[in-house]
């Protein structure tokens, strides 16, 4: 095994061997202290988690997303828990854009002319929505 280039912890590249455990080289950071063993981060990449808030944004479920990287519905949730902690807060009244689910436009233009589902996000751009005149319509899938 190659000696670590750097600190896990601190980042710093003054590091020692220190023994082993259950057969693999374990290492000590003179800077910190910090004793370890493993060499890769653990968890899952940022982009990867960035990606998820992302998912979670266009409808998907904590537990669909969860699902396609391999891990629990919880650890999506913590994911956008912490991004949206990262955020500004909201306007008071944003005017510009709205996001509707298929059911509540239905009540806004009380009528059903396709079957077209519901509960998918639907992301109205322009227009007078209350009054039915002019909305542009984009179905995120």
């Amino acid at each position: 095994m190659e000696k670590p280039n750097h600190c896990p912890r601190c980042q710093h590249e003054a590091i020692i061997g220190y023994g082993s455990v259950k057969g693999k080289r374990r290492w000590q950071c003179k800077h910190c202290e910090y004793r370890f063993t493993r060499l890769t981060p653990k968890g899952k990449p940022p982009g990867l988690k960035a990606f998820a808030v992302a998912l979670y944004g266009f409808g998907l479920s904590f537990n669909a997303i969860g699902t396609l990287f391999s891990v629990t519905g919880e650890a999506v949730r913590q994911w956008v828990k912490k991004f949206s902690g990262t955020l500004p807060p909201l306007e008071a009244d944003p005017k510009d854009v709205r996001v509707v689910e298929m059911d509540e436009m239905w009540h806004f233009l009380q009528k059903k002319t396709t079957n077209t589902g519901s509960g998918r996000p639907l992301l109205i751009l322009a227009g007078n929505w209350s009054d039915c005149e002019q909305v542009n319509v984009i179905q995120l899938r």
